[in-house]
Protein backbone atom coordinates (compact mmCIF):
# COMPACT_ATOMS: atom_id res chain seq x y z
CA UNK A 1 0.00 0.00 0.00
CA UNK A 2 1.50 3.18 -1.33
CA UNK A 3 1.39 6.20 1.41
CA UNK A 4 -0.93 8.24 -0.49
CA UNK A 5 -3.38 5.24 0.19
CA UNK A 6 -2.75 4.66 3.93
CA UNK A 7 -4.82 5.42 6.86
CA UNK A 8 -4.24 7.61 9.53
CA UNK A 9 -5.89 8.14 12.92
CA UNK A 10 -6.28 11.55 14.22
CA UNK A 11 -7.51 11.73 17.72
CA UNK A 12 -8.90 14.75 20.12
CA UNK A 13 -10.67 14.32 23.27
CA UNK A 14 -12.87 11.71 23.00
CA UNK A 15 -13.00 11.92 18.86
CA UNK A 16 -11.10 10.18 16.07
CA UNK A 17 -11.46 10.76 12.46
CA UNK A 18 -9.95 8.27 9.89
CA UNK A 19 -7.65 10.29 7.43
CA UNK A 20 -6.37 9.26 3.84
CA UNK A 21 -4.28 11.38 2.22
CA UNK A 22 -5.75 10.15 -1.05
CA UNK A 23 -9.37 10.91 -0.40
CA UNK A 24 -8.13 14.47 0.78
CA UNK A 25 -6.75 14.67 -2.30
CA UNK A 26 -10.06 13.60 -4.53
CA UNK A 27 -12.11 16.12 -2.14
CA UNK A 28 -8.92 19.30 -2.89
CA UNK A 29 -9.50 18.37 -6.74
CA UNK A 30 -13.37 18.32 -6.45
CA UNK A 31 -12.90 21.47 -4.89
CA UNK A 32 -11.24 22.92 -8.00
CA UNK A 33 -12.97 21.59 -10.67
CA UNK A 34 -16.23 23.13 -8.92
CA UNK A 35 -14.66 26.69 -8.11
CA UNK A 36 -13.96 26.32 -12.33
CA UNK A 37 -17.23 25.26 -13.01
CA UNK A 38 -18.18 27.97 -11.20
CA UNK A 39 -16.27 30.83 -13.07
CA UNK A 40 -17.10 29.01 -16.45
CA UNK A 41 -20.91 29.57 -15.03
CA UNK A 42 -20.59 33.20 -14.46
CA UNK A 43 -19.13 33.68 -17.73
CA UNK A 44 -22.39 32.55 -20.00
CA UNK A 45 -25.13 34.20 -20.94
CA UNK A 46 -26.49 36.36 -23.37
CA UNK A 47 -23.26 38.82 -22.82
CA UNK A 48 -19.93 36.63 -22.68
CA UNK A 49 -17.98 38.14 -20.39
CA UNK A 50 -13.84 37.48 -20.32
CA UNK A 51 -12.18 36.13 -17.39
CA UNK A 52 -10.20 39.58 -16.75
CA UNK A 53 -13.62 41.68 -16.38
CA UNK A 54 -15.29 38.93 -14.48
CA UNK A 55 -12.13 39.10 -11.93
CA UNK A 56 -12.36 42.76 -11.74
CA UNK A 57 -15.96 42.14 -11.08
CA UNK A 58 -15.29 39.46 -8.26
CA UNK A 59 -12.62 41.63 -7.05
CA UNK A 60 -15.12 44.83 -6.64
CA UNK A 61 -12.09 46.63 -9.30
CA UNK A 62 -14.81 46.87 -11.99
CA UNK A 63 -16.24 50.85 -14.15
CA UNK A 64 -19.00 49.37 -15.55
CA UNK A 65 -22.02 49.38 -12.84
CA UNK A 66 -24.24 47.94 -15.76
CA UNK A 67 -21.90 44.44 -15.85
CA UNK A 68 -21.58 44.52 -12.29
CA UNK A 69 -25.11 44.18 -12.33
CA UNK A 70 -25.09 41.58 -13.84
CA UNK A 71 -22.90 39.69 -12.48
CA UNK A 72 -23.87 40.18 -9.32
CA UNK A 73 -27.46 40.49 -8.93
CA UNK A 74 -28.32 37.72 -11.76
CA UNK A 75 -25.30 35.49 -12.75
CA UNK A 76 -23.70 35.12 -9.12
CA UNK A 77 -27.26 33.98 -7.42
CA UNK A 78 -27.81 31.42 -10.22
CA UNK A 79 -24.31 30.42 -9.77
CA UNK A 80 -24.92 29.85 -5.91
CA UNK A 81 -28.31 28.03 -5.92
CA UNK A 82 -27.08 25.67 -8.61
CA UNK A 83 -23.89 24.89 -6.05
CA UNK A 84 -25.88 24.58 -2.87
CA UNK A 85 -29.35 23.12 -4.50
CA UNK A 86 -26.92 20.17 -5.85
CA UNK A 87 -24.68 19.88 -2.48
CA UNK A 88 -28.14 20.01 -0.94
CA UNK A 89 -29.34 17.17 -2.88
CA UNK A 90 -26.72 15.48 -2.99
CA UNK A 91 -26.03 14.97 0.94
CA UNK A 92 -29.90 13.99 1.45
CA UNK A 93 -29.26 11.67 -1.11
CA UNK A 94 -26.49 9.56 0.73
CA UNK A 95 -27.97 10.00 3.59
CA UNK A 96 -31.42 8.47 2.67
CA UNK A 97 -29.83 5.43 0.95
CA UNK A 98 -27.89 4.91 4.02
CA UNK A 99 -31.21 4.59 6.56
CA UNK A 100 -32.99 2.56 3.41
CA UNK A 101 -30.05 0.25 3.05
CA UNK A 102 -31.19 0.25 -1.15
CA UNK A 103 -28.84 2.16 -3.55
CA UNK A 104 -32.16 3.44 -4.54
CA UNK A 105 -33.12 5.32 -1.49
CA UNK A 106 -32.91 8.48 -2.67
CA UNK A 107 -35.31 11.31 -2.16
CA UNK A 108 -36.43 11.45 -5.89
CA UNK A 109 -36.93 7.93 -6.09
CA UNK A 110 -39.15 7.29 -3.11
CA UNK A 111 -41.71 10.51 -3.01
CA UNK A 112 -39.58 12.95 -0.92
CA UNK A 113 -38.75 15.42 -3.45
CA UNK A 114 -42.61 14.94 -4.77
CA UNK A 115 -43.66 15.69 -1.50
CA UNK A 116 -42.06 18.87 -1.20
CA UNK A 117 -42.79 20.07 -5.00
CA UNK A 118 -46.84 19.10 -4.02
CA UNK A 119 -45.94 21.83 -0.76
CA UNK A 120 -44.62 23.80 -3.19
CA UNK A 121 -47.38 23.79 -6.25
CA UNK A 122 -50.13 24.17 -3.54
CA UNK A 123 -49.04 27.73 -2.89
CA UNK A 124 -48.67 28.03 -6.44
CA UNK A 125 -52.06 27.49 -7.12
CA UNK A 126 -53.81 29.03 -3.90
CA UNK A 127 -51.55 31.75 -2.24
CA UNK A 128 -50.01 34.67 -3.42
CA UNK A 129 -46.50 33.87 -5.02
CA UNK A 130 -44.54 34.46 -2.30
CA UNK A 131 -40.46 33.27 -2.21
CA UNK A 132 -40.65 32.07 1.99
CA UNK A 133 -44.33 30.55 1.50
CA UNK A 134 -42.84 28.59 -1.09
CA UNK A 135 -40.13 27.45 1.17
CA UNK A 136 -41.84 27.22 3.69
CA UNK A 137 -44.38 24.50 2.30
CA UNK A 138 -41.95 22.75 0.40
CA UNK A 139 -40.51 21.75 4.14
CA UNK A 140 -44.00 20.82 5.12
CA UNK A 141 -44.86 18.95 2.20
CA UNK A 142 -41.68 17.04 2.56
CA UNK A 143 -42.49 16.18 5.88
CA UNK A 144 -45.60 15.42 5.76
CA UNK A 145 -44.53 12.42 2.66
CA UNK A 146 -41.75 11.10 4.98
CA UNK A 147 -43.66 10.52 7.95
CA UNK A 148 -46.63 9.63 5.92
CA UNK A 149 -44.14 6.90 4.27
CA UNK A 150 -42.48 5.96 7.35
CA UNK A 151 -45.76 4.88 9.02
CA UNK A 152 -46.49 2.94 5.97
CA UNK A 153 -43.09 1.14 6.53
CA UNK A 154 -43.13 1.03 10.25
CA UNK A 155 -42.53 -2.95 12.00
CA UNK A 156 -42.12 -3.55 15.43
CA UNK A 157 -38.54 -2.13 16.11
CA UNK A 158 -38.11 0.11 13.31
CA UNK A 159 -39.03 0.06 9.48
CA UNK A 160 -39.26 -2.47 6.54
CA UNK A 161 -36.34 -1.04 4.75
CA UNK A 162 -37.25 -3.28 1.69
CA UNK A 163 -41.19 -2.04 1.89
CA UNK A 164 -39.77 1.68 2.61
CA UNK A 165 -38.87 2.15 -0.97
CA UNK A 166 -41.59 0.25 -2.77
CA UNK A 167 -44.09 2.62 -0.33
CA UNK A 168 -42.28 5.60 -1.53
CA UNK A 169 -42.71 5.03 -5.01
CA UNK A 170 -46.36 4.38 -4.90
CA UNK A 171 -46.67 7.42 -2.83
CA UNK A 172 -44.34 9.59 -5.27
CA UNK A 173 -46.79 8.63 -8.32
CA UNK A 174 -49.93 9.48 -6.23
CA UNK A 175 -48.93 13.33 -5.76
CA UNK A 176 -47.01 13.52 -9.27
CA UNK A 177 -50.79 12.90 -10.20
CA UNK A 178 -52.31 15.28 -7.41
CA UNK A 179 -49.65 17.66 -9.22
CA UNK A 180 -51.23 17.67 -12.04
CA UNK A 181 -54.47 17.94 -10.76
CA UNK A 182 -53.52 21.02 -8.88
CA UNK A 183 -52.22 22.69 -12.25
CA UNK A 184 -55.47 22.20 -13.83
CA UNK A 185 -57.05 23.89 -10.40
CA UNK A 186 -54.78 26.76 -11.30
CA UNK A 187 -55.10 29.95 -12.99
CA UNK A 188 -53.18 30.16 -15.69
CA UNK A 189 -50.36 32.93 -14.72
CA UNK A 190 -49.73 30.64 -11.64
CA UNK A 191 -49.97 27.18 -13.81
CA UNK A 192 -47.05 28.74 -15.91
CA UNK A 193 -45.33 29.37 -13.43
CA UNK A 194 -45.79 26.38 -11.61
CA UNK A 195 -44.80 24.48 -14.68
CA UNK A 196 -41.83 26.37 -15.46
CA UNK A 197 -40.90 25.13 -11.59
CA UNK A 198 -41.57 21.97 -11.96
CA UNK A 199 -39.45 21.67 -15.32
CA UNK A 200 -35.89 22.32 -12.45
CA UNK A 201 -35.09 25.69 -13.80
CA UNK A 202 -32.56 28.26 -12.50
CA UNK A 203 -33.70 31.01 -14.50
CA UNK A 204 -34.42 34.18 -12.95
CA UNK A 205 -32.59 33.38 -9.18
CA UNK A 206 -32.83 35.72 -6.71
CA UNK A 207 -30.40 35.69 -3.49
CA UNK A 208 -33.03 34.29 -1.56
CA UNK A 209 -33.32 31.32 -3.81
CA UNK A 210 -29.45 30.81 -2.96
CA UNK A 211 -29.21 31.95 0.70
CA UNK A 212 -32.00 28.90 1.38
CA UNK A 213 -29.91 26.15 0.65
CA UNK A 214 -26.36 28.03 1.07
CA UNK A 215 -27.55 28.23 4.71
CA UNK A 216 -28.98 25.02 5.06
CA UNK A 217 -25.94 22.77 3.83
CA UNK A 218 -23.32 25.32 6.02
CA UNK A 219 -25.62 24.65 9.52
CA UNK A 220 -26.71 20.55 8.27
CA UNK A 221 -23.65 19.49 6.81
CA UNK A 222 -21.83 19.62 9.89
CA UNK A 223 -24.20 17.87 11.85
CA UNK A 224 -24.28 15.17 9.17
CA UNK A 225 -20.34 14.74 9.02
CA UNK A 226 -20.77 14.22 12.53
CA UNK A 227 -22.65 11.61 12.23
CA UNK A 228 -22.14 10.29 9.29
CA UNK A 229 -19.48 7.41 11.45
CA UNK A 230 -22.80 5.91 13.07
CA UNK A 231 -24.75 6.19 10.13
CA UNK A 232 -21.72 3.26 9.19
CA UNK A 233 -22.00 1.17 11.76
CA UNK A 234 -25.72 1.21 12.29
CA UNK A 235 -25.40 0.25 8.10
CA UNK A 236 -23.61 -3.07 9.53
CA UNK A 237 -26.39 -3.99 11.45
CA UNK A 238 -28.97 -2.32 14.39
CA UNK A 239 -27.30 -4.83 16.77
CA UNK A 240 -23.88 -4.39 16.25
CA UNK A 241 -24.38 -0.40 16.66
CA UNK A 242 -25.86 -1.25 19.82
CA UNK A 243 -23.25 -2.82 21.04
CA UNK A 244 -20.73 -0.45 19.71
CA UNK A 245 -22.32 2.06 21.90
CA UNK A 246 -24.64 4.21 19.03
CA UNK A 247 -27.36 5.72 19.64
CA UNK A 248 -29.42 4.37 17.11
CA UNK A 249 -32.75 6.26 17.24
CA UNK A 250 -30.95 9.65 18.04
CA UNK A 251 -28.92 8.68 14.48
CA UNK A 252 -31.56 8.00 12.69
CA UNK A 253 -34.10 10.90 13.54
CA UNK A 254 -31.44 13.59 13.08
CA UNK A 255 -30.15 12.27 9.76
CA UNK A 256 -33.83 11.53 8.25
CA UNK A 257 -34.60 15.18 9.55
CA UNK A 258 -31.50 16.69 8.43
CA UNK A 259 -31.74 14.76 4.53
CA UNK A 260 -35.81 16.13 4.31
CA UNK A 261 -34.95 19.35 5.21
CA UNK A 262 -32.22 19.66 2.49
CA UNK A 263 -34.05 17.88 0.04
CA UNK A 264 -37.14 20.09 0.25
CA UNK A 265 -34.98 23.37 0.56
CA UNK A 266 -33.43 22.69 -2.55
CA UNK A 267 -36.76 21.72 -4.21
CA UNK A 268 -38.11 24.95 -3.13
CA UNK A 269 -35.32 26.47 -4.50
CA UNK A 270 -34.85 24.95 -7.89
CA UNK A 271 -37.96 22.92 -8.24
CA UNK A 272 -38.11 18.77 -7.94
CA UNK A 273 -34.52 18.14 -10.04
CA UNK A 274 -33.81 13.95 -10.73
CA UNK A 275 -30.60 11.87 -10.30
CA UNK A 276 -28.81 14.33 -8.36
CA UNK A 277 -29.12 12.82 -5.04
CA UNK A 278 -29.10 9.20 -6.44
CA UNK A 279 -26.10 9.44 -8.50
CA UNK A 280 -23.85 11.55 -6.16
CA UNK A 281 -23.25 9.11 -4.00
CA UNK A 282 -23.23 6.33 -5.72
CA UNK A 283 -19.66 8.33 -7.90
CA UNK A 284 -18.10 9.05 -4.20
CA UNK A 285 -18.54 5.56 -3.23
CA UNK A 286 -16.32 4.78 -6.30
CA UNK A 287 -13.93 7.07 -6.05
CA UNK A 288 -13.33 7.20 -2.54
CA UNK A 289 -10.50 4.65 -0.94
CA UNK A 290 -11.55 4.38 2.46
CA UNK A 291 -15.28 3.06 2.67
CA UNK A 292 -15.67 2.60 6.14
CA UNK A 293 -18.16 6.23 6.72
CA UNK A 294 -21.05 7.49 4.91
CA UNK A 295 -19.36 10.04 2.16
CA UNK A 296 -21.40 12.93 3.23
CA UNK A 297 -18.90 15.85 2.26
CA UNK A 298 -17.60 14.04 -1.02
CA UNK A 299 -21.22 13.73 -2.28
CA UNK A 300 -21.83 17.20 -1.20
CA UNK A 301 -18.97 18.15 -3.65
CA UNK A 302 -19.97 15.75 -6.51
CA UNK A 303 -23.11 16.89 -6.29
CA UNK A 304 -22.66 20.68 -6.87
CA UNK A 305 -20.52 19.83 -9.01
CA UNK A 306 -22.75 17.74 -11.37
CA UNK A 307 -25.84 20.62 -11.59
CA UNK A 308 -23.41 23.62 -12.53
CA UNK A 309 -22.53 21.44 -15.04
CA UNK A 310 -25.91 20.95 -16.07
CA UNK A 311 -26.66 24.46 -15.66
CA UNK A 312 -23.68 25.31 -18.05
CA UNK A 313 -24.59 23.10 -20.65
CA UNK A 314 -27.96 24.71 -20.44
CA UNK A 315 -26.58 28.22 -21.11
CA UNK A 316 -23.96 27.03 -23.72
CA UNK A 317 -26.96 25.84 -25.74
CA UNK A 318 -29.54 28.18 -24.87
CA UNK A 319 -28.86 29.82 -28.63
CA UNK A 320 -30.28 26.61 -30.14
CA UNK A 321 -32.60 25.22 -27.25
CA UNK A 322 -34.08 26.83 -23.93
CA UNK A 323 -33.30 23.41 -21.48
CA UNK A 324 -34.40 23.68 -18.17
CA UNK A 325 -31.52 22.38 -15.54
CA UNK A 326 -33.91 19.75 -14.61
CA UNK A 327 -34.04 18.55 -18.53
CA UNK A 328 -30.39 18.52 -18.82
CA UNK A 329 -30.29 16.45 -15.68
CA UNK A 330 -32.78 14.10 -16.34
CA UNK A 331 -30.90 13.19 -19.82
CA UNK A 332 -27.84 12.43 -18.70
CA UNK A 333 -29.41 10.72 -15.23
CA UNK A 334 -31.22 8.50 -17.15
CA UNK A 335 -27.99 7.70 -18.79
CA UNK A 336 -26.20 7.00 -15.17
CA UNK A 337 -29.07 4.78 -14.34
CA UNK A 338 -29.49 2.59 -16.90
CA UNK A 339 -25.38 1.84 -17.16
CA UNK A 340 -25.34 1.27 -13.71
CA UNK A 341 -28.17 -1.21 -14.16
CA UNK A 342 -26.70 -2.99 -16.95
CA UNK A 343 -23.41 -2.83 -15.32
CA UNK A 344 -25.02 -4.70 -12.22
CA UNK A 345 -26.69 -7.53 -14.04
CA UNK A 346 -23.16 -8.41 -15.84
Amino acid sequence: MTAINKEFTFKLANMSWLIVPRDWLLCFGLIVLLCCAMLLHLMQGKMTLDFATLSQVLLNQSNSPFVEKIVLDIRLPRTLTACFAGGALAISGAIFQSLSKNPLGSPDIIGFTTGAATGAITHFVFFEHNLLGIALFSVLGGLSVALLVFLLAKKDHGFDRNQLVLIGIGVGATLSAINGLLLVKGNLDNTAHANIWLAGSLSARTWFHALMPMFAVFILLPIAVYFSRAASLIEMGMQTAYCLGVNVRLTNNCLLLIAIILAALATGSVGPIAFIALASAHIAKRLLFAKRTLPIFTSALIGALLLVLSDLIGLLLADFYVLPVGRVVGVFGGVYLLMLLTRKQH
